[in-house]
This record gives structure tokens, sequence and C-alpha cells, in this order.
């Protein structure tokens, strides 16, 4: 089988595409473009009313593109997460430290942010604020910028 140049030129090029292609589609898998990586952010608001959040200091520091930590409150946390499509955020098993404040608010405070993180599903970024949402996209927990 014999090919002329211009043909061998076009397989290369068409090659080449496809390797760009490939290396641009698992660039989008390995969170390169990762707007949380290496932030920094405490809580100032949140969907339960029933406690005031200025009653401890709750943080959220994304590390790297994989993985979380933070205070809730009274203990230092940790979980791996994972950004998706639409803003979608994974968040797996929370790890946290198991000390107790003599103050039972702020323990029942940290008990609340570690439910509403496990609710997460959606993130969105607007002004310095990293709002968490819900699988419905209601506001679960909202951060400033640190």
């Amino acid at each position: 089988m014999s090919y002329n140049i211009g043909t061998m030129k076009k397989v290369k090029l068409f090659a080449v595409l496809l390797i760009l292609l490939f290396i641009t589609s698992l660039s989008g898998c390995t969170n390169l473009n990762n707007p949380l990586n290496g932030t920094e952010w405490k809580l100032v608001g949140w969907s339960i009313s029933s406690i005031d959040i200025s009653i401890t200091t709750i943080t959220l520091n994304f590390e790297d593109n994989k993985n979380l930590r933070g205070n809730g409150g009274v203990n230092s946390y940790g979980a791996s997460y994972k950004l998706g499509l639409n803003n979608s955020i994974t968040i797996g098993t929370i790890s946290a430290t198991n000390m107790a404040s003599t103050n039972p608010e702020i323990n029942r405070a940290e008990s609340i942010y570690f439910i509403l993180l496990n609710e997460v599903k959606y993130y969105e970024l607007a002004d310095e604020k990293l709002i968490l949402l819900d699988k419905g996209r209601n506001q679960l927990l909202i951060f400033e910028k640190q």
C-alpha cells in the first residue's frame, strides 16, 4: 500500500488533534481549573435560624484539588472533594477530631454544620462569597473569603 505525502500529513495532523482532544478532556477530570483550590473561607451564614453562628468560628479550606479541611467550631475536620459539571461538588466522608466544648450551643452548632456539609451538592462563587447548596439548589452554608 502506498501513501502520498499529503495523505501522511493529514494522518499526522489528525493524530495530533486526537491527542490534544484527549489531553483537554483529562484536564476537566483532574480539576486543573478548580476555582476553589487554595482558598480559605469563614462561615457567615447558614440555613439554620435556631443558632447564631457568631458564637464560634467555623472555617473551610480547600488545600488542593482533592482535599478540604477546616475547623467546625471545636474540632478540626477534613474530607476529600471533587468538582463536577454545573458547579456540582461531591464531599467525601468527613473525619474530625473528637473534642467537646464546655458550651453546649457551640457543640450543637458544630454538629449542625457537619450535617449541612454532608448535604452539599452544588456551590456558587460570587463577590468573595462561597455558597454551598443542597440537591434542590437551596442555600445551606454561606462563607466569606479569608
